[in-house]
């Protein structure tokens, strides 16, 4: 089955489909409305009939149900590693040598960009 990419929903929407997802655990539970919000507030804000494109709609399901099976210790931890790492080209050398030894292991990367 081919999943579509293309899936206007309002934000009232998305979230009644996420609520339809069986979390027991808070930190696995998406206030979208507020999500948002926080990344819009600069232009403006968005309100819960705003229409936004779901792309995979399914991969956000699993998602939450992803994160309620993670200890939220653990989430915690990666996100602050996205993060850090996002952050490493604006550190020291020595940092952005790290990087690089560990990508080149991980992921055979030849030359530093950075």
């Amino acid at each position: 089955a081919v999943e579509v990419i293309y899936n206007p929903l309002t934000i009232d929407e998305l979230q009644s489909q996420s609520d339809l997802v069986n979390v027991t655990s808070d930190h696995a539970r998406m206030n979208w409305l507020k999500f948002l919000q926080r990344f819009t507030k600069p232009m403006g804000g968005v309100g819960s009939s705003e229409v936004i494109i779901v792309k995979q709609p399914k991969y956000l399901q699993k998602l939450l149900t992803l994160l309620d099976e993670t200890p939220v210790e653990i989430v915690a931890n990666y996100v602050n590693w996205i993060v850090a790492s996002a952050l490493i080209p604006e550190t020291t050398d020595t940092m952005r040598e790290a990087q690089f030894r560990f990508d080149r292991i991980n992921q055979g990367l030849k030359k530093r960009y950075v």
